[in-house]
């Protein structure tokens, strides 16, 4: 597969606008059309060298260099611009002669040793592109590069050497497209790989100071109705009879106070409730007879039996109710003395009532 990002050498150079910085490619481009006049200077010299061509075969080999006329053929220039020399999987290489305007590609996990031979016949320069992850390392077998020992790089970069010492410039990285993605930012970029990386910020990423909300203390009668996130402040207020939702009952009406008058039915008025006095009923008045009945009666006899009711006036109403009643028989009371409470029992039908309690109530 082709690599977009890696530019054609063949002359003339053919660049993207997107695979490099606009200088770099402005400058490439320009170093091409001064290859390509420089190839046309030769050919119009060409008939000036005929003379000194017997002499001078052993030393330079005729190479054939194709521009877009197809026609240029010159001596003293390399036979291999434009080529690719493919070292994928390799993590080391070493240059040669005929690498002189060659396309190195390496590309490896691993990191690659690339070792520049400084016994090569100039003009001598070559490209090199690193695609693997693995970080390629250009050593001069003499001489330096840059100006140091050796030179690590990760794209792509042109190698010219000067009979001394190499040289070397790398192509800048095209940035990767990154698509936003929510609550991220970009944190990092990788000239390298062209790569930005995104992340999440963190509380104690953001400067200032947040404004949190302030402790607010509690006022009688208040409840608290608004919040402002500028300041972190609350306000409290009284709530109104109109801000209760519902319809309130009468004893959940609030009053003032409480008095209280006399007799007569409670009153509301002013805040004020007005309660009658209320009176006290006194304990009732009641007791239980002994046993009556239990024995055979004829038509029209009665048995009585007596109560003692502390209490118990002859202006006062008793009564009484059998704990067992019999059909056939009627029974009442009355205050017969002060505290005493006479019960009756009749017989209407002969038999035998059953014998069986009263129990007596006096009215007062």
């Amino acid at each position: 597969m082709v690599n977009p990002l890696v530019p054609s050498f063949r002359l003339p150079i053919s660049i993207p606008e997107d695979a490099a910085h606009p200088a770099v490619r402005e400058a490439l481009l320009t170093h091409d059309n001064g290859l390509v006049v420089l190839n046309q200077a030769l050919k119009a010299l060409n008939t000036k060298f005929t003379t000194l061509s017997t002499t001078t075969e052993a030393a330079t080999s005729t190479t054939t260099i194709i521009n877009n006329s197809s026609e240029v053929i010159e001596p003293g220039t390399s036979a291999y611009v434009g080529t690719v020399n493919n070292q994928t999987g390799a993590t080391a290489y070493t240059t040669v002669q005929s690498d002189n305007g060659v396309l190195l590609v390496v590309d490896d996990a691993a990191p690659v040793a690339i070792t520049l031979t400084s016994t090569v016949t100039i003009p001598f320069f070559l490209f090199v592109t690193n695609l693997g992850a693995g970080t390629a390392t250009l050593t001069p077998t003499s001489g330096t590069i840059n100006g140091a020992g050796s030179l690590p790089f990760d794209n792509t970069a042109i190698v010219a050497f000067d009979g001394t010492n190499w040289w070397s410039t790398e192509l800048p990285v095209v940035p990767v497209n990154t698509p936003g993605v929510a609550h991220e930012w970009l944190s990092s970029y990788n000239s390298t790989t062209g790569v930005f990386t995104l992340t999440r910020p963190d509380y104690s990423d953001l400067t200032g100071t947040p404004q949190l909300a302030q402790t607010f203390a509690a006022v009688a009668h208040e409840w608290l109705n608004s919040y402002s996130s500028v300041t972190g402040l609350f306000t409290a207020t009284q709530p109104a009879f109109t801000d209760i939702s519902g319809t309130p009952s009468t004893v959940q009406v609030p009053f003032q106070s409480l008095t209280t008058t006399g007799t007569g039915a409670a009153t509301l008025a002013a805040g004020v409730l007005n309660v009658p006095t209320p009176t006290i009923p006194a304990a009732p008045l009641s007791g239980t007879s002994t046993a009556l009945g239990g024995s055979a009666m004829t038509v029209g006899q009665t048995v009585t039996v007596t109560v003692a009711i502390v209490g118990a006036t002859t202006a006062m109403v008793a009564c009484c109710s059998p704990v067992t009643a019999t059909a056939g028989f009627v029974f009442d009371s009355y205050v017969s003395s002060s505290g005493t409470v006479t019960v009756r029992l009749t017989c209407v039908l002969a038999g035998t009532p059953a014998s069986s309690v009263f129990n007596v109530r006096v009215l007062q």
